[in-house]
């Protein structure tokens, strides 16, 4: 129930973004997650949900690289407050000022805001306390770096739950988001996952996952996949060696249907959904268009993205092997834009000039 509120709360929702995104540069130095993939990138509120932590370890390619051992924690928020916030759950109960000892002091428009979330659950007949142990953040540590999510079980009601609380808490019973724009379970409830991972003693990594989790039959049930990864060099011969800087030119491809074609939700000038004279939702179809995001251990890879869509069909790119003669790993990470992920490593030898 704590995402619900969160939505209704103008004063204290900030702008959240769909998802990290992958920084630009393209050499991995060090520990890294390159993506959380989702089993099912869009599930429905009736499903359970995968997510599986794609990172990059140096010690995997170097075996004289500093390690430690691995660490998972995620903490769930159905709704977060956004990037400027840390994505840290909404806490009513806390930011009125009735939090546990050491809790950092809320703002008076924290307090404000929470307590008009917390007078509209007592109109629901939810108790403070009540409010306290569903806004609280599902925190869980996991030895290996997967997680499986309950949809049903999201915030102790589930995501339809928290759905029907955010219709309760406005009068008209339309859930809106903070900037007052309505909110369908057909377009997707966001919830948020923060990911703390990576070895310990030596480095962390904070990630989120956003997961659109969708009430509609064109939501997005499958991942993209890669068929290849190769690299060649100036003679067009598959290599996975070559000298110091030597340049050779990365390609892939994908296995069809990588991008799907889907009937896509259509809005009018308002930016509302249009609906027909049944009330059922009109749709248009569309493709998707896949991103790639190029990394690599060492050397310098040409272009950190590239893409493939109606105008475009980047899928090769060019790699200046390093100086210094020994291993090099090459990832690439494709993105559907509607929450899918694939990817795909390359590795290769610098040999002595």
């Amino acid at each position: 129930m704590k995402a619900t509120c969160a939505v209704a709360l103008a004063a204290l929702a900030l702008a959240a973004c769909d998802n990290r995104d992958l920084q630009s540069r393209t050499e991995l130095l060090e520990y890294r997650v390159l993506a959380v993939r989702a089993d099912i990138p869009q599930p429905s509120p009736d499903e359970t949900v995968t997510l599986t932590v794609i990172e990059h370890d140096p010690a995997d390619v170097d075996p004289m690289a500093e390690t430690g051992s691995p660490f998972y924690v995620w903490e769930i928020c159905p709704f977060s407050l956004g990037s400027l916030a840390q994505y840290d759950c909404l806490d009513p109960v806390q930011a009125s000022g009735a939090g546990a000892p050491g809790d950092a002091p809320p703002t008076a428009e924290q307090q404000q805001a929470a307590a008009r979330v917390i007078a509209t659950l007592a109109e629901l007949g939810v108790s403070p306390q009540e409010a306290a142990d569903l806004f609280a953040p599902d925190i869980r540590q996991t030895a290996e770096p997967s997680l499986t999510l309950d949809m049903t079980t999201i915030g102790g009601v589930g995501i339809r739950g928290l759905f029907a609380l955010c219709q309760a808490l406005n009068s008209d019973g339309v859930c809106r988001s903070f900037e007052g724009s309505v909110v369908l379970l057909e377009e997707g409830w966001s919830l948020y996952v923060k990911l703390y991972s990576g070895r310990e003693g030596v480095v962390r990594n904070d990630t989120v996952k956003v997961l659109k989790v969708r009430d509609f039959d064109g939501r997005n049930t499958a991942n993209p996949a890669f068929a290849t990864l190769e690299a060649r060099d100036r003679d067009d011969q598959l290599v996975t060696a070559g000298k110091p800087e030597q340049k050779l030119t990365l390609s892939l491809t994908m296995v069809g249907g990588s991008a799907d074609t889907y009937p896509a939700i259509v809005y009018d000038d308002d930016g509302q959904a249009v609906r027909d004279a049944d009330g059922a939702l009109q749709t248009k179809e569309k493709t998707e268009e896949l991103l790639y995001s190029w990394f690599a251990t060492g050397g310098d890879i040409d272009r950190s993205r590239t893409v493939t869509d109606t105008l475009f069909d980047q899928r090769e790119n060019e790699l200046t092997l390093p100086k210094e003669p020994g291993p090099v790993r090459v990832y690439v990470v494709a993105r559907d834009g509607r929450g899918g992920f694939a990817v795909r490593d390359l590795d290769l030898t610098v040999t002595e000039d």
